[in-house]
């Protein structure tokens, strides 16, 4: 007799945890990158953060960080 719990083993048997941890990557990327640009200037308003704003460096590296994510989906992109 079946039970609930054996039909997910069975699927999961059957992924390449390789392939399922970069689709997971890809998917988490995807879904990040349009939201950190929209953070970064957020983070420099005094209005919102008052005197905690972010230092000229920690926008630099922010922005980098958002930069090279996105060379690398549109290289992706642009490779396939």
């Amino acid at each position: 007799m079946s039970t609930a719990g054996s039909k997910p083993r069975l699927i999961l048997r059957s992924l390449d945890p390789i392939k399922a941890l970069f689709y997971s990557a890809l998917i988490n990327e995807s879904i990040a990158e349009p939201i950190t640009p929209a953070m970064i200037p957020e983070v420099n308003r005094t209005s919102t953060k008052g005197r905690f704003t972010a230092r000229p460096l920690l926008l630099f590296l922010g922005w980098t960080a958002t930069a090279i994510p996105a060379a690398a989906a549109v290289a992706m992109l642009v490779v396939q």
